[in-house]
């Protein structure tokens, strides 16, 4: 199995950069603000990631500054898309972890302080499904 790291700064597009280890996931980190102006680079960079890589997508967001609605929607539609036991997000920082509590989804989404923790257990691809019995699920 093969695990690939993309990095990618949505506020300039540029492709993500990917690393190999022995896993199968796949983590993006984006850097700096994602808002209205990046969001659908975000979404993609997301969702191709995924297709390239399969198993568990982890959504580092330790090197994010700012995100609004349209970031929250990003990550809230491929999380519908993907399921969202196959959507994990890194949130270390207060600030955003905030956010995520504000508005309902620490409840729909799994979200760790970490990446280790984000992958576990067996790389998150046995993580149960969060929200399925629930009405207010992604």
């Amino acid at each position: 199995m093969v695990q690939r790291t993309l990095t990618t700064a949505p506020e300039t597009g540029r492709a993500p950069e990917a690393a190999a280890s022995d896993a199968q996931c796949a983590i993006v980190a984006p850097v700096g603000e994602i808002d209205a102006h990046n969001a659908a680079v975000f979404r993609n960079a997301l969702l191709n990631a995924h297709r390239r890589v399969g198993g568990l997508l982890v959504v580092d967001l330790s090197d994010v500054s700012f995100i609004d609605a349209a970031a929250l929607g990003a990550i809230v539609g491929v999380a519908r898309e993907l399921g969202p036991a196959a959507v994990a997000l890194v949130v270390p920082h207060e600030n955003l972890a905030k956010i995520f509590r504000i508005c309902g989804l620490d409840r729909v989404l799994s979200i760790f302080a970490s990446r280790p923790e984000a992958r576990e257990p067996a790389n998150g691809l046995d993580r149960p499904e969060r929200g399925a019995h629930d009405e207010r699920a992604v």
